[in-house]
């Protein structure tokens, strides 16, 4: 379950219609040699339509392959993961929305209790209807630092980019509280970039329950202003919690 709040309406406590969330529930089955492939059902709450607050809707139906350790560069594994999202949202149905997402990921080990990662997250998009300005391409490369604490904390921080093309011309918002709205006028380049950080901890409860706390910090590479962690209009609070069996 990963939910998030924009710090403004936090410290405001303007709560009502501010918190997100996504959930998923998925069933892994393990191929052996480190590779998995797993089936996940993701829901949706206060993330799908601007109009409307205290929302709980379907999401997308999802089937990922992963390979913990598909390549070896010099001491370090490369893992890799693709995931293919089936509509299974109001928006995604209607606009017949697929999506495609590869990543790879390498970590370095530095110490026992450091390590960088560094990763890529390329995602592709069709659509079957309303394909006049919609995102077609979306690349992430990130760099990660983390410090095992103990066993229980994990702090790290992460510096990333965030660049997406569209087909043509005005469309229409595809993620967020204002998926399926028309983008603003200002939003008529044919791609957007950005860049953000993220900083925070992970937090071992059990071998089987975690939580991750961290500060995310995005800045519009395309807008006014300098990235100012500062700045509680380019900040937002996010909690990730997870449970396995």
């Amino acid at each position: 379950a990963e939910n998030w709040v924009g710090a403004r309406a936090a410290h405001t406590k303007s709560w009502d219609g501010a918190v997100s969330s996504l959930q998923h529930v998925g069933l892994a089955y393990d191929l052996g040699n480190d590779k998995k492939i797993q089936f996940r059902q993701y829901f949706f709450y206060n993330y799908t339509d601007a109009a409307k607050t205290n929302e709980t809707e379907l999401g997308d139906h999802v089937v990922k392959y992963s390979d913990a350790k598909a390549l070896k560069l010099g001491d370090a594994d490369m893992s890799f993961e693709a995931r293919m999202y089936i509509p299974g949202s109001e928006y995604a149905r209607e606009a017949g929305k697929y999506e495609l997402r590869l990543s790879e990921t390498v970590a370095q080990q530095f110490s026992s209790k450091f390590s960088v990662e560094y990763s890529l997250n390329t995602r592709l998009y069709t659509y079957s209807s309303d394909s006049a300005g919609q995102r077609g391409l979306r690349v992430i490369p990130a760099v990660q630092a983390k410090y095992a604490a103990n066993k229980v904390f994990t702090p790290y921080i992460s510096a990333y980019t965030d660049s997406s093309w569209y087909n043509r011309g005005l469309g229409k918002n595809l993620f967020g509280s204002r998926a399926g709205t028309q983008m603003s006028a200002d939003s008529k380049s044919s791609n957007t970039d950005a860049f953000g950080t993220d900083i925070g901890t992970e937090i071992a409860l059990t071998d089987n329950i975690g939580l991750d706390l961290y500060l995310e910090t995005e800045k519009d590479l395309r807008s006014a202003g300098a990235f100012d962690v500062a700045n509680e209009d380019l900040n937002t609070y996010n909690l990730v919690f997870s449970a396995s069996l």
